[in-house]
């Protein structure tokens, strides 16, 4: 055996140096993959593998020119490869710049056209920037190279499901949900993603099938529920319809007035009115249309915000202290060990209105009406501006129409509900805005 063939020379060589790094970068250990990119590099400045750690390193750090020169500095010594393009098309997507990142995922395809890395990674760009056809076109030139990578079965189907077309996006699915597991860590994804593709189908005992295989799964906590409210609903199933969604006594319109944070409700609201309604963060959003969210202000410390927030935050309290009550109710199965609040300001146009939604991250969540216009707070005969609970999406429900309950929106009213239950609100022809506050508890740890 010569000194070269030697195993530990073999390991000193550069491309063993540069894949020692790239699992230690995997692991997350950055200082150690820099140390084996640098020394891979001391014998070999050239080697494109280790340029291109060293520049994953540098994005990480928030370093983006920097790394774009290793990129740049590994394409150029291996020009034929993929990788430096890729890594350059992340990095562009992480500046904003979705063109110049189809440029090099386009460069990453001519030079390897039949990678289902490449490809999944193209069909994820695409997916981001809801370019559906794209990236199923990509996800299943993919799947067809590499049948085994049923990580892209998930991402393929959701598209499908955007695209409108529940039986292909069945169909992708059906090797990953058969019968569940034990394992949880078995990812939950698929069963939802066929749940909903299964109620679009009118489908809904199929639907419940595969949200109650999974419901006690606390990783699916809020999207599950949502769904199975729907599924029940469409299913003729009224009772556990209604118990589940608990219109009636989940869902709790309360005035603040005599709160000892607020004093005067009109003068409490104005200054919340004037912190929302001019706050720099305000833009659109999709499930908000004709109107503007702010970014997240709870934890700004605006007199007004903090009473407010004590406010919220001693509504969660009473919540909890009443879940007792609920016995076995997935409401209070799944209150959160702790959690975080958060909110945020919508203010709503004339004609604005919000899209059926729920809120997927939280456990409980609320909407406090700030200012609302007069139309919203007099009679009944039209529900200009209300707020309805129960109605999830159009192409979501069957024969059946689902359990709702509207509520009149009136100034100084916090309305808190369990996060699954899907709510919409209704347009107001109003010129005055509608002002209001809603927010979150998002679970920090399960129960």
């Amino acid at each position: 055996m010569t000194t070269q063939d030697h195993p530990d020379a073999q390991s000193q060589r550069p491309p063993a140096l540069a894949e020692r790094g790239r699992v230690k970068l995997s692991e997350g250990e950055k200082g150690a993959a820099e140390a084996l990119f640098r020394q891979t590099l001391e014998a070999d400045p050239d080697q494109s593998e280790a340029l291109c750690g060293l520049g994953i390193l540098s994005a990480k750090d928030g370093k983006l020119d920097e790394a774009a020169r290793y990129f740049q500095q590994a394409l150029k010594s291996a020009p034929g490869a993929a990788e430096p393009c890729l890594n350059l098309a992340k990095l562009e997507i992480a500046k904003g710049d979705r063109q110049a990142a189809a440029r090099w995922f386009q460069a990453a395809r001519e030079r390897e056209p039949d990678s289902p890395e490449v490809l999944g990674l193209l069909g994820a760009f695409h997916q981001q920037g809801e370019e559906f056809e794209d990236a199923i076109r990509h996800y299943r030139k993919a799947l067809s190279l590499r049948p085994e990578r049923g990580e892209l079965r998930a991402p393929l189907a959701q598209c499908l499901l955007q695209s409108r077309q529940p039986q292909a996006c069945l169909e992708v699915l059906a090797p990953l949900v058969a019968p569940l597991v034990t394992d949880r860590q078995q990812d939950p994804a698929p069963h939802l993603l066929a749940a909903e593709a299964s109620l679009e189908l009118g489908e809904a005992e199929p639907a419940i099938a595969h949200l109650e295989e999974v419901m006690t799964r606390p990783d699916l906590r809020t999207r599950a529920l949502s769904l199975l409210a729907i599924a029940l609903g469409s299913a003729g199933q009224r009772e556990r319809e209604a118990a589940l969604l608990g219109l009636d006594s989940l869902v709790c319109p309360r005035s603040i007035a005599g709160e000892p944070q607020v004093g005067d409700l009109a003068s409490f609201n104005r200054a919340l009115a004037e912190f929302v309604g001019y706050h720099p963060s305000l833009r659109r959003v999709p499930s908000t249309r004709g109107g503007r969210d702010t970014k997240l202000i709870l934890d700004d410390p605006a007199p007004c915000i903090r009473s407010l927030r004590r406010i919220i935050e001693r509504r969660i309290e009473q919540t909890l202290a009443e879940l007792p009550a609920l016995g076995a109710h997935p409401f209070a199965v799944n209150r959160p060990k702790s959690y975080r609040l958060e909110g945020w300001g919508v203010v709503m146009g004339p004609q604005g209105y919000q899209i059926p939604h729920t809120h997927p991250k939280a456990w409980m969540s609320g909407v406090y009406y700030v200012c609302v216009p007069e139309e919203a707070q007099s009679g009944p005969e039209s529900h200009l501006g209300w707020i309805e609970f129960g109605r999830g999406p159009d192409h979501l429900h069957g024969a059946t129409p689902p359990s709702t309950r509207l509520i009149q929106p009136q100034e100084g009213c916090l309305i808190s509900f369990p996060s699954y239950v899907w709510h919409r609100t209704f347009p107001s022809t109003s010129a005055t805005d509608r002002i209001s506050i809603a927010f979150d508890a998002v679970p920090t740890a399960s129960p």
